[in-house]
């Protein structure tokens, strides 16, 4: 257990200042029951909230990055399914999803491989039942967040199994 929570079999936690208060928080995945739980480490260990995240495999650690304009820092997960999802730090609000492929032909269901795309999460399922597998919406790597593009604002960079290092901006997830 995590202090007097239990955890799960998961992934390693991390720490940063999600809030932007002077104390920092512990985030932690419980791998096998598929939550997320951010502690608050000021002085005591104080549980600040718990997310389930989507039924699909969490595999890395998420990485912090400043996707919303508050003061605080939000968390971005990567999954197998090919999604990336944002949510906010200091409530863990899903900010929101995105699924990483490449561009299709939907009438078809030819794939443009010259096409790597970021959709809404939503649609992941809908092309995936249309078209299965055109989309390539492959397992995602560890996100990386960092300013790659000299604006003030960051970007999150995920490799994907689809051949593709993804560049997004964090605020929306999109290309």
């Amino acid at each position: 257990s995590f202090g007097s929570f239990p955890s799960g079999f998961g992934i390693s936690a991390i720490v940063d200042n999600l809030d932007a208060d002077p104390s920092p928080e512990a985030v932690y995945y419980g791998g096998s029951w598929g939550i997320v739980r951010v502690f608050d480490l000021g002085g005591t260990i104080a549980h600040r909230w718990s997310i389930t995240v989507p039924g699909t495999a969490l595999r890395h650690t998420a990485a912090v990055a400043a996707a919303t304009p508050s003061n605080g820092r939000d968390l971005v997960y990567a999954f197998a399914d090919g999604t990336l999802h944002a949510y906010e730090g200091i409530s863990g609000t899903l900010i929101y999803s995105r699924a990483l492929g490449i561009g299709f032909d939907t009438a078809t269901c030819a794939p443009n491989t010259n096409a790597p795309s970021s959709y809404p999460g939503w649609q992941r399922e809908v092309y995936e039942n249309t078209c299965p597998g055109a989309a390539r919406f492959f397992s995602l790597g560890r996100p990386v967040v960092a300013n790659i593009d000299g604006e003030p604002n960051d970007e999150v960079l995920v490799g994907s199994n689809n051949g593709y290092l993804y560049a997004l901006n964090a605020e929306n997830g999109t290309l």
